[in-house]
This record gives structure tokens, sequence and C-alpha cells, in this order.
């Protein structure tokens, strides 16, 4: 008799840690996988206008426009933050930087990115402008590797122009920031 209640004891504790472990995994269910472009996406139609232009205007392609959105990401681990934005700008392009201070882009920095190659295509994907794709707009999208003292950053923008085109998304390679912007000071 005793050896039968020592098994009803063993058996009945063993289906409590089996219940037990049960109700714990699925209370805490499985682990979220990590979603490296969570957190990217940017409407731009619910950006507000720039503010009142200032003595540094940007001309991208010979065109006015307005800098909006800055997105910066670095190819390896690499302390970026917002703050940097400005003084980073200004040593991709003379003037860039005072630009910013004017225009009042939103600043946005991305985590460390896997590819060089991959940025352009990634920020094209995550930042929406209003307009179906293929359709003139006045955002005009530009990125990818800036060269910053001596090492290539990833940069994005998302510039305003005056007038709608189709110029759509640009891909840029390091020479290409100093060519393709310039900044007119006016007084």
């Amino acid at each position: 008799m005793e050896m039968g209640l020592l098994l009803i004891a063993v058996i009945g504790g063993a289906v409590i840690v089996l219940v037990g472990g049960l109700v714990l995994v699925l209370t805490t269910g499985r682990k979220k996988k990590f979603d490296p472009d969570a957190g990217l996406d940017e409407d731009l139609s619910q950006y507000p206008p720039a503010p009142k232009a200032g003595t540094h205007r940007l001309k991208f392609e010979g065109q006015p426009v307005r800098m909006r959105l800055v997105v910066l990401a670095s190819g390896k681990i690499v302390e970026l933050n917002s703050d940097m934005a400005e003084g980073l700008l200004q040593s991709i392009v003379h003037g860039l930087g005072e630009v910013a201070d004017l225009d009042k882009p939103r600043i946005k920095v991305w985590p460390p990115q896997l590819s060089m190659v991959g940025f352009a295509p990634t920020f094209f994907r995550h930042i929406g402008r209003p307009e179906p794709s293929g359709q003139p707009s006045k955002w005009i999208l530009v990125a990818g590797p800036a060269k910053v003292g001596g090492r290539a950053m990833l940069v994005g923008m998302a510039l305003t122009a005056n007038e709608p085109s189709t110029r759509g998304n640009v891909n840029m390679r390091q020479e290409d920031w100093a060519d393709k912007f310039r900044i007119q000071i006016v007084e």
C-alpha cells in the first residue's frame, strides 16, 4: 500500500511539474525576432513645411531645395547621435551644416548598416513620398556613402524642391556630394 501511495505521489508531482512548465512556456511566449528595419519608416506627407529660407540656400544639381530629413548611419558600430549631424554634414560639403541649422530637418540616426551598398535601397524603401512611384514629386531622396574625415559615413536626405520633378531617388557615391550640392549665401 505504501508503495502505491508513493507511486501516486511521484506521478502527481510529475504531472504538476509538466503542467507548470507548459503554463510557463505558453505565458512567456517565444522570443520576438530581431527586426533591423523596425522604426525606420518615415512618411514625408506628415512633415511640416520648411521654415523661412535663411542665408545659406541649398541647390541639388542646380535646383533649389530645402533639407527636410537627414538620416545618419555607420557601416560599423560607431557611436552616432543627432547632435553630431551639423558637424558631419559640414565635413561632407562646406556649408551643409549651416543649411541644416537653418532648414531644421528631422535628424534620424539609424543603427549600423550591414552593407554600404545596401544603405541607399534601404533608405529609399523606408522613406515614403506622398505621390505614387513614378509620379512627379517635390521630394528628392538622396542616399549613399559620404566621406567624413578619413572614413565613410552613410547619409540619406529627403529634399523638397519648389517644382515637382521625376528626379526621384538618387544613389550617391562618396565623390558625388561635393559635385551635386552647392550652397549659395544670400545676405
